[in-house]
């Protein structure tokens, strides 16, 4: 699922797996039974709880007397390799996985202590994926409600290019380019179009 166009190609197959199937099914069934003699090439399956705990689509759901305590699940083959910080990818490509993964445990963990235990978690994996603890630490404060800038006008995008983009940033500055989210943009505004 590494190509662009995978999620619009696992939907298109889902829909017309879906119409085939309520297309031979009487609208009065009420149990589904026999879905994987379909599509052989899709084997639906079922979860069992196992010691009063569920992984069920990213989240861990465990059970606690009478409440339910979510927290994120991982894979028992899961390695902890991220993005590598001294990969040759933009500043705002590693921001956002960061981001990311640490939104994901404000959203899913369902404790504070939880959320602390995940949290100290993802510090280790950034950490061990080369980030520098200052930079993760900057990259995962809340960020304040209407401090994007507003659009000025028309900008111009250049392509990250590791070397290139280094050098040639210092001589964009003097031409009013102005860095956002880790890339080099320029506003043209009103007067630039004419």
């Amino acid at each position: 699922m590494g190509s662009p166009i995978s999620f619009v190609a696992a939907e298109v197959v889902m829909q017309q797996f879906e119409a085939d199937l309520l297309g031979t099914v009487p609208p009065s069934l009420k149990l589904w039974m026999r879905l994987n003699n379909l599509e052989p090439a899709i084997q639906f399956s079922m979860k069992l709880e196992f010691n009063r705990v569920l992984p069920f689509l990213g989240n861990l759901v465990s059970r606690e007397g009478d409440h339910l305590k979510t927290s994120v699940y991982r894979n028992p083959t899961h390695r902890d390799r991220l993005l590598d910080h001294d990969s040759y990818h933009t500043d705002c490509h590693k921001r956002s996985l960061i981001r990311t993964f640490w939104n994901r445990a404000n959203k899913i963990c369902s404790t504070t202590d939880v959320v602390r235990a995940e949290k100290r978690h993802l510090r280790n994996v950034f950490r061990d994926n080369g980030y520098p603890n200052r930079t993760v630490w900057k990259w995962t404060r809340t960020r304040r409600s209407g401090t994007q800038s507003p659009n000025r006008g028309h900008r111009v995008t250049i392509p990250y290019i590791k070397g290139a983009s280094e050098e040639g940033s210092g001589i964009l500055d003097g031409w009013g380019y102005e860095e956002r989210g880790g890339r080099r943009a320029l506003d043209l505004g009103a007067e630039g179009l004419d």
